[in-house]
């Protein structure tokens, strides 16, 4: 099977792609996910599903200012978290488990969302201040559970 797209045919994703699901990612979940704040109390929870709090386009309307580079002694830190959002993205759209759409909205708020939630400017502004919160979030994110644990459900 073969997705048709605008720009051609992907080979071989729809052999794996449930038939219920629109091959144009219509179907996929653009909505913030009410149950995300409703189930603990109207806070955030500390885990990588938080995302799913908020509607996609608010991760690509970015308000925020942001750094236009990572400090240089955070280039690991940022490259492994980088690393794990960018990796997340193809496989939760080659799945074929249970909840796969959800999955996949997961990963493109973190795709997208990647300078609002780590490269944001603090109020405070600083060379060692703007430092310390970005690492404090790069810290957070790599103590978190990985996206592929988080992903499934």
């Amino acid at each position: 099977m073969h997705w048709r797209t605008g720009g051609g045919v992907l080979e071989g994703v729809g052999d794996i792609a449930p038939e219920d699901e629109d091959p144009q990612g219509g179907d996929g979940p653009m909505s913030a996910g009410e149950l995300v704040r409703g189930n603990n109390g109207g806070i955030l929870p500390n885990a990588l599903e938080a995302a799913n709090a908020f509607a996609l386009s608010d991760f690509l309307l970015n308000p925020m200012r942001t750094l236009h580079f990572v400090p240089k002694r955070l280039n690991e830190k940022y490259s492994t978290v980088f690393g794990r959002v960018v990796e997340e993205l193809p496989t939760a759209a080659e799945s074929a488990e249970p909840g796969r759409t959800k999955r996949i909205g997961t990963a493109l708020r973190w795709y997208v969302g990647i300078p609002q939630l780590f490269l944001r400017k603090p109020r405070r502004s600083g060379g060692a201040h703007v430092v310390k919160a970005i690492e404090l979030r790069l810290t957070s994110c790599s103590e978190a559970s990985t996206l592929n644990s988080s992903a499934g459900g």
